[in-house]
């Protein structure tokens, strides 16, 4: 199986690809309006456009681990081809056996 990890955050390899489409998906909604764009801008102004969005993605991706769960589950759902079915299924089941993040203690809590 293969894992994709983002610090303390790991993901089965299938999801973490839909997680990081769909990352890439909401770079491009937020970044038409002109506030959010030149705020990301500017912690990064001397990179291109193209290594924004990747560095935005690098950062996002795992917030949209739970909408590439939901998402592969519809397909699991929606499609017909079986062996889809099985790659999905066992995407879900062994993502489902990683090991959860550990919450970063701050101020004593």
């Amino acid at each position: 199986m293969q894992v994709v990890k983002s610090g303390q955050f790991a993901a089965h390899e299938m999801i973490a690809e839909v997680a990081k489409e769909a990352a890439g998906a909401l770079y491009d909604k937020l970044m038409s309006d002109n506030l959010l764009r030149r705020l990301w801008k500017e912690r990064w102004p001397e990179v291109t456009e193209k290594e924004l969005a990747k560095r935005f993605v690098e950062t996002k991706w795992p917030a949209c681990v739970p909408f590439a769960r939901a998402t592969l589950a519809l397909l699991l759902q929606k499609t017909d081809d079986e062996d889809l079915k099985e790659k999905i299924m066992e995407a879900l089941v062994l993502d489902r056996s990683l090991p959860k993040g550990v919450r970063r203690v701050r101020n004593g809590r």
